[in-house]
């Protein structure tokens, strides 16, 4: 399942505007394949940032400011942008997306996926330095 539904649009957007953008055959309904596909690519951007820091895919439930992201990024899509005046879509995708790039630094951590922000694939850090030059060897006569 995806971070955000048909349902979720609804509730934050209202039907009507769901049927002036995605109700392109008119039937008074919004049209699933056109609905899901905008669900599809917003989890798809979504997932490009949680991928260095969260094992994907999620468990469910999801935390909610991921269903409010997604349905920020479907908004835009779906609405377009590119006008002089920043829409208020386009004001909140990008508020999402850098809610998405703090997730993704860890400057934000999601509620419920037991991370506490640390990275998927984990490690030890690892450092990675030339030789010294300063060696006893090399000060050989300059040291008393």
């Amino acid at each position: 399942m995806g971070y955000a539904t048909l349902s979720d649009l609804e509730r934050r957007f209202g039907l009507p505007e769901l049927l002036r953008f995605c109700d392109r055959d008119r039937d008074g309904v919004p049209d699933a394949e056109t609905v899901a596909q905008l669900l599809a690519d917003a989890d798809s951007e979504i997932n490009s940032y949680l991928a260095g820091r969260y094992a994907l895919p999620l468990a469910e439930p999801f935390d909610p400011l991921l269903t409010a992201i997604a349905c920020n990024l479907v908004r835009l899509a779906y609405q377009g942008g590119g006008s002089e005046t920043q829409s208020p879509a386009e004001t909140a995708a990008k508020l999402a997306r850098q809610q998405l790039k703090d997730l993704a630094d860890g400057r934000a951590v999601l509620a419920g996926t037991g991370t506490a922000g640390q990275p998927a694939q984990g490690g030890e850090a690892q450092f990675v330095a030339p030789e010294p030059v300063f060696t006893p060897h090399a000060m050989a006569g300059w040291l008393p």
